[in-house]
């Protein structure tokens, strides 16, 4: 007698969508297309950014520049960018192969656009209303960390992963038990979400999570629906550990507690962009000591923790549901970047649902207010966009919003470099160099921009990749360093002659008097730059007054560009 009456309260907390008229649906459907198309149309005339992925992906790949059975293959039969992900790369054919790279973001808003009718279509199906399921799959799609996922040419693998886990989750919501067509479907659209992103894997504990906390199911129940999907997604994981492993994205943890405040922070970050998407960037600052935490990292496991001590099933749901899909990139495995706005794009379901649940309680101002955070989302997301247009501008953002971020930094040099702005790109260089001074892949960067640089004011014949790479190979190697400059010297080069030395310097010293006599000849034959390079690394002042005359001559003139100067402007400045 008394199961009666709650099932019947129950049914009445989904409404009938079989009420819904295929005009109301449209309009829904419309309102959503128009605000996404606002919030992303702009960057269908931009180009490739190059410099972050883009050129690897889309250029320098030749599988994905034509349609054939070879392609195919090689795309299916190993591991490509430090990920096994073959439907991303096989997105590509839909356009590259036959207009070119200037179709991808055309292509890219359109997947991106029946992605979110599809969600909208989840939403519905978890017991949203119209109206509300719409503003949850806006607050979704024009949310500002998904411009990566729509403007950057090789982002689409976000939105492949949101095709493939709505389509996942409309079909386990159609089906009615363990076997029938429509749960094989579901694990089938799972396992192709998978194939396109990694962070798709979470997807049967979230699907689990609907049963239990939404359709109010049984736990067992909704475990023994997802087990099959949850096997898969454990086999999966272990592949994708290794592949991490294999390609050295996964990094040694840090030490003591390091690896809790990792998580913490990783969180914190997640939650506190998800909830104020202000200041948006492609890079972030790397945690690597303990200094670089402090208390406010764990606000984000505090809100959540609060979240599920309630004991809400809504909250519970978006809480649970928001922890399983960011798990992957949690550092709960420290991975070589901490964070990546674009790793909310799945996460941020949860979290529109429980915000549009919320709303839909709080009418009319609830639609009023939702409406708002849309339009807000929407401008935000507008003017994010308008920052990818060029490798330049997208790098300079990340420095002014992330000064600290080393490898934003180093994306800026390169964009720099590629612009012929040299001077601008040793600044950059310089500036990763200060912020990241023990990786050795900053002194390696700065002293390629430095070789590119001589090259050009020189004429001199392009070998920086060659002397690069000499130089990151020979960076322990003291002689092989003083060797390289001195092949650098004789080659013609000027500024870039001071790095291998200067390098081999900090390896092993060398006493005075060596340096004075080095310095000496230096003088003597012309490369002022050079003479004040091995004057500054002596421990005394010089005996030879020439050095003297020299120095005095430099305290004169202290903002003389010496790599240019000519030597007869100062031949007797010791005199």
């Amino acid at each position: 007698m008394n199961a009666e009456p709650k099932e019947v309260a129950k049914e009445a907390e989904i409404p009938d969508r079989g009420l819904i008229s295929r005009s109301e649906s449209l309009r829904a459907d419309v309102a959503l297309v128009v605000v996404a198309v606002i919030a992303f149309a702009r960057a269908l005339s931009y180009g490739l950014v190059e410099s972050w992925d883009d050129k690897r992906f889309l250029v320098e790949f030749e599988p994905v520049q034509s349609v054939s059975l070879e392609n195919l293959v090689t795309i299916f039969s190993g591991t490509h960018f430090e990920a096994y992900h073959p439907l991303h790369l096989l997105s590509y054919w839909i356009d590259v192969p036959w207009f070119g790279t200037g179709a991808v973001h055309a292509t890219s808003l359109v997947l991106w656009v029946g992605a979110l009718l599809l969600l909208r279509r989840v939403f519905t199906a978890w017991g949203l209303s119209l109206l509300f399921a719409a503003l949850a799959a806006a607050f979704v799609g024009v949310h500002p960390v998904q411009v990566e996922a729509v403007v950057w040419a090789t982002g689409r693998k976000e939105i492949l992963a949101l095709l493939f886990v709505s389509l996942a989750a409309l079909s386990h919501d159609r089906s009615e038990g363990l076997n029938d067509k429509d749960a094989w479907l579901s694990r089938l659209f799972f396992v192709l979400g998978a194939l396109s992103k990694t962070t798709v894997l979470p997807l049967p504990l979230v699907l689990l999570l609907v049963d239990w906390k939404l359709k109010e199911r049984t736990l067992k129940d909704a475990f023994a629906r997802q087990l099959p999907m949850l096997g898969v997604a454990l086999g999966l994981g272990v592949v994708v550990v290794r592949v991490w492993t294999e390609n050295e994205m996964i990094r040694p943890p840090l030490e003591g507690t390091g690896p809790i405040q990792l998580v913490a922070a990783t969180l914190t970050h997640y939650v506190g962009t998800a909830i104020a998407p202000i200041g948006t960037s492609p890079m972030y600052p790397i945690h690597r000591v303990a200094e670089d935490f402090s208390h406010a990292d764990w606000l984000g496991p505090g809100l959540l923790a609060g979240a599920l001590f309630l004991r809400n099933r809504i909250l519970t749901f978006v809480a649970l549901g928001f922890l399983a899909l960011i798990a992957p990139v949690s550092n709960l495995q420290p991975v070589y970047y901490d964070v990546f706005d674009r790793y909310l794009s799945l996460p941020l379901i949860p979290l529109a649902f429980g915000l549009a649940y919320a709303l839909s309680n709080w009418k009319p101002a609830g639609t009023i207010a939702g409406a708002g955070v849309v339009i807000v989302l929407a401008g935000l997301s507008f003017q994010y966009t308008g920052v990818w247009q060029s490798d330049l501008q997208l790098w300079t953002h990340a420095t002014e919003q992330e000064p600290e971020a080393f490898y934003a930094w180093l994306k800026l040099g390169e964009a720099e470099r590629e612009l012929g702005h040299m001077d601008a790109s040793l600044a950059a260089y310089e500036t990763a160099l200060h912020t990241e001074p023990q990786l050795q892949l900053a002194s390696t960067a700065y002293f390629h921009a430095l070789l590119r640089f001589d090259e050009e004011r020189y004429g001199l014949p392009p070998r920086a990749e060659e002397h690069a790479r000499a130089f990151q190979l020979g960076s322990r190697d003291v002689d092989g360093l003083r060797e390289l400059g001195h092949t650098l010297l004789t080659q013609g080069y000027r500024r870039s002659v001071i790095a291998p030395l200067e390098l081999s310097l900090q390896l092993a010293s060398v006493d005075s008097d060596r340096l004075e006599r080095a310095a000496r000849v230096q003088l003597e034959q012309g490369h002022l730059w050079l003479t004040r390079f091995y004057l500054s690394k002596m421990r005394r002042e010089p005996v030879d007054e020439t050095l003297s005359g020299f120095i005095r001559w430099l305290q004169a003139n202290p903002d003389t560009d010496l790599f240019d100067l000519d030597p007869e402007a100062i031949r007797n400045a010791g005199e």
